[in-house]
């Protein structure tokens, strides 16, 4: 299975538990934005995975809205975020470095949500 981790040695998952967490000041009616570095991994060893997309099912996708929140993702480096982002076909026993941008356009107040999580889907094979 592929898993979204919050450092590079993998040891901590982004899921209910340890969410995903963005304490940032915010100008008064302007946009918020903030990029959060994310690694995914495979669990498995006997397994390769195709097809693979990261995005967000939960966001608003394009927002105008004050107090909405958009996630728009990337490659690490250089790269234009998206509404998903489809790494290549492989096995990722090695880790991928990916980017999360969390979006909010014409902050008013502060926000707290915690519906809004990145999400894998994919198409597994045995090798």
């Amino acid at each position: 299975m592929l898993k979204i981790y919050h450092e590079a040695g993998c040891t901590t998952l982004v899921d209910a538990d340890h969410p995903i967490s963005i304490k940032s000041a915010a100008v008064a009616g302007a946009n918020f934005t903030s990029d959060i570095e994310l690694y995914m991994k495979s669990d498995d060893a006997t397994v390769t995975y195709e097809s693979i997309t990261i995005g967000s099912s939960t966001d608003v996708d394009g927002t105008v809205v004050p107090g909405e929140v958009d996630l728009l993702f990337a490659t690490h480096g250089p790269g234009t975020f998206g509404q998903t982002y489809s790494p290549a076909n492989g096995a990722y026993g090695t880790v991928l470095h990916f980017h999360m941008r969390v979006f909010s356009p014409a902050m008013g107040v502060s926000i707290k949500t915690t519906s809004i999580v990145p999400e894998i889907t994919y198409t597994e094979f045995k090798v």
